[in-house]
């Protein structure tokens, strides 16, 4: 049945069959906020019978993303070959409109007997749009978790599977080119400030950014020869760590007659 002939007869006015408890409740989950008329409500539609599976709402291009959607919806899209419609049912609304509007079409469809995808009721108990925790969810969030260790705690991943990841990474540009605001670094400098290392987790660093690299450093004043690392060379020498660094780097031909080979 195809009843997409009059979007009329699918998103019309059912607010007298909402009742005044669910009202209330969609209205206690609205965020109060600066409003912005740039949300849209859409239906999705499965091609195998011509009918809606889902409503939604959101900022435009949200009606053709498949991100973030609940399983429900992908078990369906994934029977139509990963195909489904999108139709943008209103727009120019602000969030408030467009969870009203969102929550009449659900329940419509709901009453004409479509079965839809959607898991939480119109968004109410699924994320909107700048909502917060209140202090209250946030203790019981921290009670839920505490004593809570992470199944991969402690666990190393294998060299294949960091094989895959970096291969999956090559040519990504995630954050090339992009600068921290000073707001930003503002907050990681704060973030980092008075955190105490152990002497453990020092010693790690030190080990990591060791240069275990094999020199050959040749004195042109004394015919001596060196064959080591750069710190046993540095420590032996007495030598400033600046200035080795340019003499490694070539940015300087000798250092105190000493030549790289």
């Amino acid at each position: 049945m195809n009843v997409f002939s009059n979007n009329e007869n699918i998103v019309r006015n059912i607010t007298g069959l909402i009742k005044k408890k669910s009202m209330k409740n969609l209205n206690k989950n609205i965020t109060k906020r600066k409003q912005n008329n740039n949300f849209i409500v859409y239906i999705h539609i499965r091609h195998d019978i011509n009918e809606p599976f889902y409503v939604g709402k959101g900022i435009p291009k949200r009606d053709r993303s498949k991100y973030g959607r609940n399983q429900y919806w992908h078990n369906i899209v994934n029977k139509n070959n990963g195909v489904f419609e999108s139709k943008i049912l209103f727009e120019g609304l602000s969030e408030e409109e467009a969870l009203l509007k969102e929550r009449e079409i659900e329940l419509d469809l709901k009453n004409k007997g479509y079965i839809l995808a959607n898991i939480a009721e119109c968004g109410v108990k699924a994320g909107t749009t700048g909502m917060k925790h209140s202090e209250e969810s946030k203790r019981k969030i921290s009670e839920g978790l505490k004593g809570h260790v992470s199944p991969n705690k402690g666990k190393k991943q294998s060299k294949e599977t960091c094989d895959k990841k970096s291969k999956s990474m090559l040519g990504k540009k995630v954050r090339l080119g992009v600068k921290d605001s000073d707001e930003t670094r503002k907050k990681k400098s704060e973030a980092f400030k008075g955190r105490i290392y152990s002497e453990e987790s020092k010693q790690k660093k030190n080990e990591k950014l060791k240069d275990k690299n094999l020199y050959v450093f040749y004195n042109l004043l004394n015919d001596e020869k060196f064959k080591g690392t750069r710190r046993e060379f540095q420590d032996k020498f007495n030598l400033n760590s600046g200035r080795l660094s340019h003499l490694i780097n070539n940015k300087i031909s000798k250092y105190k007659n000493w030549i790289k080979i």
